[in-house]
C-alpha cells in the first residue's frame, strides 16, 4: 500500500486509497465508511465495470479528477467510466493545467463531465462542427477520416470556458 500525506484535511483513517487487485478494492469502496477515496483514472474504469458487471453502484458527493486531460477524448472507455461514476455525485472538479493541449477539441469532454451541457451543445459533434473546420481528409477503409482541422470561434470558445477556469 502506498503513503499519504494528509496535510490535516482529513484523518488517515478516512482516506481510501484504492490500489491493488480490482476485487479488494471494489470490497474496500463499498465497505469501508470513507470520507475520501482516491485511485487513478485505469483502477476506476476497472472498478466501474466490476460495479456494472455484480449489479452494484458507489454514490460520491464530489469527485475531483485531477490531470483533467485524461478524459478530454469523449469516446474513451476512461471518460464513459468517469461519466458513470460522476453523474450521481453533486460535485464535480476537473484540474489541469494545460486542459487543451492538442486542439481546442479538448475542452468538451472535460467540461462535459464537470457540467453536462453547460457549453450549449447536445453533443460532441456538434460542439466539434461549431469550433472546426475539416481541411484534409484520408480513406480509411470506405471511411473519410479528417487528419488536419482549421479552427474557428475561438473567441466564442474561450467566452464559453471561462466560467470552468480558476
Amino acid at each position: 500500500d502506498g503513503q499519504l500525506i494528509t496535510s490535516g484535511i482529513a484523518e488517515p483513517k478516512d482516506i481510501l486509497l484504492l490500489d491493488g487487485p480490482t476485487n479488494r478494492c471494489l470490497d474496500l469502496m463499498l465497505n469501508w465508511p470513507h470520507v475520501w477515496c482516491i485511485t487513478n483514472y485505469e483502477k476506476l474504469w476497472r472498478i466501474i465495470r466490476s460495479l456494472e458487471d455484480n449489479n452494484l453502484s458507489a454514490h460520491y458527493d464530489m469527485i475531483i479528477a485531477d490531470e483533467s486531460t485524461k478524459i478530454k477524448n469523449h469516446s474513451t472507455k476512461v471518460f464513459k467510466g468517469m461519466m458513470k461514476i460522476g453523474k450521481p455525485a453533486k460535485h464535480r472538479i476537473a484540474m489541469s493545467g494545460q486542459p487543451i493541449e492538442q486542439s481546442p477539441l479538448d475542452a468538451w469532454a472535460q467540461c462535459e463531465w464537470v457540467e453536462p451541457g453547460a457549453l450549449g451543445y447536445r453533443t460532441f459533434y456538434e460542439f466539434q462542427n461549431d469550433f472546426s473546420i475539416v481541411t484534409r481528409t484520408k480513406l480509411v477503409g470506405n471511411a473519410k477520416i479528417p487528419v488536419r482541422r482549421a479552427w474557428q470561434n475561438l473567441d466564442k470558445l474561450q467566452r464559453l470556458i471561462e466560467r470552468f477556469s480558476v
